[in-house]
């Protein structure tokens, strides 16, 4: 995990980092946009977490965060325990996607 506490950029602001799994599972990369900048909030303020600045719990963060880019398919409680260990990176992202814009 490197910034996942850190204040975002002042544009749009996507994720990317890998999952590392306990079971030997291989290694899964993943990324995403804003809306998983959402997802973390929702979810931390549903359960009394703080969700920005420096008291974020930087750790769960990136769990929950990476959780939901790969698709939360088995419910985030039984994922986690899993999980060896998440590297996160944010992403500043262009104000439009190139697909989106046609480049």
């Amino acid at each position: 995990m490197s910034d996942a506490g850190v204040v975002a950029p002042a544009g749009l602001v996507g994720f990317r980092g890998t999952i590392t799994y306990k079971n030997g599972r291989p290694p899964e990369p993943f990324e995403g946009g804003p809306a998983l900048l959402a997802d973390w909030e929702l979810y931390a303020l549903r359960n009394g977490f703080p969700h920005k600045g420096d008291a974020v719990p930087a750790v769960l963060m990136s769990l929950f965060v990476a959780y939901q880019a790969i698709g939360g398919r088995e419910g985030f409680e039984t994922w986690r325990a899993d999980v060896y260990g998440v590297e996160l990176e944010t992403v500043e992202l262009p104000p439009t996607r190139p697909a989106a814009s046609g480049e």
